[in-house]
């Protein structure tokens, strides 16, 4: 059974696909202002009764024009306004319908020809920024371009950034962005800035796929039952627990404000190489290119990168961090070179 807010919704709707209100208004407000201006004094001799039956005679004419069939849209004025009264007795209000509703800023367009279109639709309880994504799609735009999947926190795929913040859409209520969003603000919805535009809200994210190519994967024992200790495995857990939706990456200032896509992996690769360096039988030297062709020098480890990450993986203080340390051993310490002297480790630079 329909709520009573439903039953206005719809009614209100049935009004509107035979004229629309605002334009009825203005035909209405034309005819008054023109009768003002040829009978200054006739409109002020009348009482507030003949005046409204004035305004319901202009508003007949301009369904006449219109052509619209003024039996139903007086059935469906009836049927609106009966609703309004079933309310009132109920006590519902028309400002208690409208705080379920809820306006949107959301980037259409592609490349420099992207800019912000405003939606305005109703909420249910509940819902996550890519409900209202899907719901716009669905009722207003469905040629708005949005990239997701499991709509779980678990694919990566519908990463935007919702009031200038990177996250995942499947994972933002609106109840929290709401709370945090100036009232009568609307809520504003961009793609990643560090990517390519692609089209509305996807980006290009291919650049994290081809660094992850150069990596030199685990070189382990060729015995495939490889075999080491539980808290060893523990080290490197986390880092399997990436999603690649690649806020991390977006958030990078490295990235996102310096563009160095050429010198510097991001941190998402830097956590697999974190991943592969890290495991108690790999054998690989990885420690020149970590520090060449990976740029691990470039983060200045403001940790910007782990307060987005949605797997809570601890990004700067578990693999970079460490990364740095490696590199640090490798190209800086004095005592490590007398040490790989004396004992006459040959060790790449």
């Amino acid at each position: 059974m329909m709520s009573l807010q439903d039953r206005l919704s719809e009614a209100k709707g049935k009004i509107e696909g035979l004229i629309s209100t605002k334009e009825l208004e203005a035909s209405v407000s034309l005819k008054e202002s023109d009768f003002k201006s040829k009978e200054p004094w006739g409109w002020h001799d009348l009482n507030e009764r003949e005046q409204q039956m004035l305004r319901n005679k202009w508003k007949t004419e301009t369904l006449n024009e219109r052509k619209v069939d003024t039996e139903i849209y007086s059935a469906a004025i009836i049927e609106y306004e009966s609703i309004l009264d079933k309310m009132d007795k109920e006590g519902l209000s028309l400002e208690n319908i409208n705080e379920n509703i809820q306006k949107f800023t959301v980037l259409r367009g592609e490349g420099e020809n992207a800019e912000l279109q405003e939606y305005e639709l109703e909420l249910d309880e509940g819902m996550v920024i890519l409900d209202c994504m899907h719901r716009i799609q669905y009722e207003q735009d469905p040629e708005l371009a949005i990239r997701w999947n499991c709509k779980a926190g678990k694919c990566g795929s519908c990463s935007a950034e919702i009031n200038g913040r990177p996250r995942l859409m499947c994972m933002t209520r609106m109840s929290d962005v709401i709370a945090e969003t100036p009232q009568g603000q609307p809520i504003e919805v961009r793609p990643m800035k560090a990517f390519p535009h692609v089209k509305d809200l996807v980006t290009d994210v291919s650049y994290n796929y081809e660094v992850a190519k150069r990596i030199k994967p685990i070189k382990g024992p060729d015995d495939p039952n490889w075999e080491f200790n539980q808290h060893e495995a523990h080290r490197v857990q986390q880092f399997r627990e990436c999603i690649e939706c690649f806020l991390c990456v977006n958030t990078c200032h490295v990235l996102r404000d310096h563009q160095l896509f050429d010198d510097f992996a991001g941190p998402r690769n830097l956590v697999r190489l974190a991943q592969y360096e890290m495991h108690p039988l790999d054998t690989e030297d990885r420690i020149p290119e970590i520090k060449k062709e990976f740029g691990v020098e470039y983060c200045n480890i403001t940790r910007c990168c782990t307060e987005v990450c949605p797997a809570g993986i601890q990004i700067t203080d578990d693999a970079i961090i460490p990364l740095k340390e490696r590199v640090v051993d490798r190209y800086y310490d004095p005592l490590q070179r007398i040490w790989r002297t004396i004992t006459r480790q040959k060790v790449r630079y």
